[in-house]
């Protein structure tokens, strides 16, 4: 007889301050620091989680109900020629809960609380395409390879070849 799995009740509650030195410890190595934020030069640090998020974005602390440590981290920050549409970053999941499932079910979630409580018409991400995990949590979530684009970080030479993924609201 095959054991029952159940599915964990998850929520996204508004990212805390205090909460980024977490998220910081979450980052494992220079290389993981730069598929998750380019932009960021090593080492990572709380402040520089705190100042992820644009100045109109929301960060979101990722819970399995009822315990109260996250165990993910994502933001949704609106593009700036249409508040509909808005851009997911920085997606995260704790290394000690990586391979259950949960960076699909943080993408699900998101989804959900985009186009229900966000007004979100379109939603758009970019990968790095050896980043597998990611690619197939987001294709999980509905999330659809539409493109390909180049682009420089200040933290690595030359440019760096990225998937782009959208989702449109049903």
């Amino acid at each position: 007889m095959l054991p029952v799995v159940t599915q964990p009740h998850a929520c996204l509650r508004t990212f805390a301050p205090e909460q980024a030195a977490v998220v910081a410890s979450w980052v494992r190595s220079r290389e993981e620091l730069f598929q998750l934020a380019p932009s960021t030069p090593p080492p990572i640090t709380a402040d520089k989680v705190r100042n992820w998020t644009r100045a109109r974005g929301q960060a979101f602390a990722f819970h399995l109900e009822p315990d109260d440590r996250p165990v993910g981290y994502a933001e949704l920050n609106p593009m700036s020629r249409d508040p509909h549409h808005l851009w997911i970053g920085h997606v995260l999941i704790d290394p000690a809960r990586r391979g259950m499932g949960l960076g699909r079910l943080l993408a699900r979630t998101l989804v959900d609380f985009a186009f229900t409580q966000a007004a979100a018409h379109r939603l758009t991400l970019v990968v790095f395409p050896n980043n597998l995990a990611a690619v197939r949590a987001y294709q999980a979530a509905g999330f659809a390879i539409c493109g390909e684009e180049s682009q420089r970080f200040p933290t690595r030479r030359g440019r760096q070849r990225l998937l782009r993924m959208d989702l449109t609201a049903p």
